[in-house]
C-alpha cells in the first residue's frame, strides 16, 4: 500500500500543525486536513501522544471526525497511542 504524509503540497492544512518526519500532529481546537482521494481503499492512520495513554480520562481525550464526501463517516476520540480507521 502506498503511504502519503499530508503536507502542503498535496493537503488543505485547516489551522495549526506539525509536521515531525512523517507524522502530521494537528493537535489545537479547530484544527485539521483536508484532501481528495480517488481509488478503492483508504486506510487514515491516528497517533495518540501521551494524552492518550492516562487511564480514565475520556473527559480530555483529543476527539476528531473524518467526513467522507461532506458526510460524518467516523467519529471519534483518541484514546491509544495509534489506531487505524479504513
Amino acid at each position: 500500500m502506498k503511504q502519503i504524509c499530508l503536507k502542503e503540497e498535496n493537503a488543505k492544512l485547516i489551522g495549526r500543525s506539525y509536521l515531525d518526519g512523517d507524522v502530521r500532529w494537528v493537535a489545537l481546537s479547530g484544527a485539521g486536513v483536508a484532501f481528495d482521494f480517488q481509488g478503492k481503499k483508504l486506510s487514515i492512520r491516528i497517533l495518540g501522544s501521551d494524552a492518550a495513554r492516562v487511564p480514565d480520562n475520556a473527559s480530555n481525550y483529543a476527539r476528531f471526525a473524518i467526513l467522507v464526501n461532506g458526510e460524518r463517516f467516523i467519529e471519534g476520540i483518541v484514546d491509544a497511542e495509534e489506531k487505524t480507521y479504513e
